[in-house]
């Protein structure tokens, strides 16, 4: 990839900034420098690089605060993003609550956030690295008819940022990620499953990608709807994600402060199960949403968000942390320099249990196993209810017993992190949130017979 001279373009905005008698301010430099290759019939069908370069500036002039961006970096483009900034800071409400921008801190050198070898791999070992997955689905099961959207994609991104308060940082972060789709086959019925991987790390992408995308199709060939059924069930990793993904919101200062979190005046009460412990981390080694500082100069570090069924953390950026009367926690997010920041999580987990998937099952004895669900993504995140149509297989006597299909699980996510839970110790991270398998003592899942 090519070298990108962050430092020299701070400086010429600095200056800028100075010559305009500009006194509170912060820049937000960001670049994003990537690859993708598609791969279908073993040929290329995609190939595609793209960059992206540019920064945003905060001024802060009379307690209102005005924001503007750009791209281009001659002295003239620059004047104008300033110019911008300022005139909105005349319309803009008063900054209430804001904190300031980031004066001089140290921040964390966080381990494996970049790999060098990035841009390093020619097109031929990518292709190679991504049939020996199209090769090792095939092989793992007949049933296995092809093999789909092989995809190979990386990206580096550089961040910068300086403030007139003192604070300067500069980092740089990887991504690798390979994906494939599995057509399974048995007499008409088909099923199609889709498996991904991403890491920092390029030698840290996993090599059982074919296999498992294979297992996960083949699973759920003659699948059928049961009877309604009530009892234990696992939930899968990956639904266990979704299911963070909608509870997440929660903790943030700013939903607590408009009164949009169920977890408001909860926190230092048992809410959840004693066996439900959440973490963020920023500072996660090789975490996809890792970082030394955050989008404002905030010091990234870990927090505790739920303490054995105890909320105990707010995650919050330099103004609503402060309007939410907590310590600013270094989350202020921006999707990219043309964003204004916003409250986001970095990596969100919940750890490993002590039990294998495998002794979950026995442990579990008879039950389902949910796999996929469909529509969790229109639950109210506040009231926790959700109604959903679900996927995955039945278990009997601890082991596979036909795939499940066309059922309907009703439920509340606050009342399930609530109940009796066991955690598995098969957690994996899907992006910058992570879980393990875990199993419910108790649903109620509605099949065939209903209505």
């Amino acid at each position: 990839m090519p070298r990108i001279d962050f430092e020299q373009k701070l400086l010429l905005i600095e200056e800028r900034l100075k010559k305009a008698k500009i006194k509170d301010f912060e820049v937000y430099f960001q670049a994003r420098l990537g690859r993708s290759f598609l791969f279908q019939d073993q040929r290329r069908d995609l190939w595609e690089t793209r960059q992206s370069l540019g920064y945003g500036l905060r001024v802060l002039e009379a307690g209102r605060l005005g924001f503007s961006y750009g791209n281009d970096f001659s002295a003239e483009a620059i004047d104008h993003t300033i110019k911008s900034a300022v005139a909105l800071c005349r319309f803009n409400p008063k900054a209430e609550g804001f904190l300031g921008f980031a004066a001089a801190e140290d921040y964390p050198d966080i381990p494996g956030l970049y790999d060098p070898c990035m841009a390093q791999q020619s097109e031929e070992l990518i292709k190679e690295q991504l049939f020996s997955l199209r090769e090792q689905a095939l092989g793992s099961d007949p049933r296995v008819s092809a093999v789909k959207d092989l995809s190979y994609e990386e990206e580096e991104e550089h961040v910068a940022l300086v403030s007139s308060a003192g604070f300067r940082g500069h980092f740089q972060r990887s991504s690798f990620t390979r994906s494939l789709g599995v057509l399974a086959e048995q007499g008409d019925n088909q099923q199609l499953s889709y498996e991904l991987d991403s890491k920092t790390s390029l030698q840290a992408l996993g090599n059982d990608l074919g296999r498992d995308a294979a297992f996960a199709a083949c699973r759920l060939l003659g699948a059928k709807a049961l009877n309604s059924y009530k009892g234990a069930y696992v939930l899968h990793r990956d639904v266990v994600v979704e299911l963070l993904e909608l509870l997440i919101s929660n903790f943030y200062a700013e939903q607590i402060v408009k009164g949009n979190s169920r977890l408001e005046g909860r926190f230092g009460e048992t809410v959840f199960s004693q066996n439900f412990n959440l973490i963020d981390d920023a500072t996660l080694p090789g975490g996809l949403e890792s970082y030394p500082f955050d989008a404002e100069g905030s010091v990234s570090s870990a927090w505790d968000l739920v303490q054995n069924g105890v909320p105990a953390s707010v995650l919050g950026d330099r103004r609503w942390s402060q309007l939410a009367g907590v310590a600013c926690s270094g989350h202020g997010h921006r999707s990219d320099h043309t964003d204004l920041p916003s409250i986001s999580c970095s990596n969100l987990y919940v750890p490993n249990g002590d039990t294998s998937f495998k002794d979950l099952l026995k442990q579990m004895h008879n039950g389902l196993v949910v796999t996929e669900v469909i529509g969790l993504h229109n639950a109210d995140s506040v009231s926790g209810d959700f109604s959903v149509g679900i996927q995955g297989y039945a278990v009997k006597d601890g082991d596979f017993n036909g795939g499940v299909t066309a059922m309907v699980w009703s439920d509340n996510f606050y009342d399930l992190l609530a109940s009796e839970l066991l955690w598995a110790s098969d957690q994996k991270f899907y992006g910058g949130v992570g879980a393990p398998s875990v199993l419910v003592a108790k649903g109620q899942f509605y099949g065939q017979e209903t209505g």
